[in-house]
């Protein structure tokens, strides 16, 4: 059963998967530029005894979040090898702790002198809520907000590493309708693609944060040009993000739809579908209960839409 919906998602949503592999890639690319940007302010870190400088990477803060972006990068491939082989669940757990390691980079920005058990290995991420708290008094409106979306998907993303009752693959991999058909409910890969968007968006928020703090240069501005090639390219699913952000989110209710327009019967109905597989009816005309299957077929053909990616 497991391969029928694997297929299915390739067919699908290959052109939206293969979309963020490749500003994965972008990402990538960005190594070297961010690894001569940082070496000036690494050695500023460092100890001149005996005229020779004495660096300990593992009290570098800018050495601990170059290998935390590799990490986050890392973590992004994963989930979308999770996504692609219906793994939904454990995809999102894997995201989960792209939140943790974005919180604690912003932390290192803002907290440079402040040392951390993280950094000696001694301990994994841990209270990132008591992080969030202390930078939003250090950090300005527009990273307030981010660290605020932080927060509620952090919640929702627990939902998948405590393995919610909704959240369980067996709710997402198959469907039986009386005809006795097995399919998977494209609810399910929709919400875990925008919720990886989502934080993709996060991320790249993180990133020119820092960007900010390395000193001008060649290697910044190239840096600077390849994330504002990044933010094009992402405006495609711009209007999703921020729709999907629109539902209570945090509690599993972002909108895979919002206020779109289907024909049933010769009637234009305007709804919106959460991702609690909740069809809210946006003006005082509403489907009726027999059209319920018409209903869901619409929806269904409008989650596997094909959107062109470039």
């Amino acid at each position: 059963m497991r391969n029928n919906v694997i297929e299915k998602i390739s067919y699908f949503y290959q052109d939206r998967i293969d979309f963020i592999y490749k500003i994965l890639e972008t990402f990538a690319k960005i190594e070297f530029d961010l690894e001569m940007s940082s070496i000036s302010l690494t050695k500023s870190e460092g100890i001149m005894e005996d005229g020779i400088l004495k660096i300990n990477l593992s009290d570098s803060n800018h050495y601990n979040v170059k290998i935390i972006f590799n990490e986050i990068l890392e973590d992004f491939f994963c989930s979308l090898d999770l996504l692609k082989t219906a793994y939904f669940k454990q995809s999102l757990q894997v995201v989960r702790n792209i939140l943790e390691l974005c919180t604690m980079q912003l932390y290192f920005t803002h907290n440079i002198e402040e040392t951390s058990n993280w950094k000696y290995g001694k301990r994994g991420i841990e209270k990132i809520f008591k992080m969030t708290g202390k930078l939003k008094n250090q950090v300005n409106s527009d990273m307030k907000s981010t660290l605020l979306e932080i927060d509620k998907f952090y919640n929702l993303l627990n939902r998948s590493t405590h393995s919610h009752k909704l959240n369980l693959n067996i709710y997402s991999i198959h469907k039986f309708d009386i005809m006795g058909t097995y399919g998977f409910e494209y609810k399910a890969f929709q919400n875990s693609y925008l919720i990886i968007l989502c934080c993709l968006k996060i991320f790249l928020k993180i990133y020119e944060s820092y960007i900010f703090t390395l000193d001008e240069g060649f290697f910044k501005q190239n840096i600077k040009n390849t994330l504002e090639e990044i933010k094009e390219k992402l405006q495609i699913f711009e209007d999703d993000i921020e729709n999907y952000k629109k539902g209570d989110y945090e509690n599993g209710e972002g909108y895979l739809i919002y206020r779109k327009h289907m024909v049933i019967n010769g009637k234009q109905y305007l709804y919106s579908f959460s991702a609690s597989n909740q069809i809210i009816w946006n003006s005082k005309k509403k489907g009726l209960n027999k059209d319920f299957k018409k209903i869901y077929a619409e929806i269904d053909k409008y989650l596997i839409r094909k959107i062109k990616c470039s």
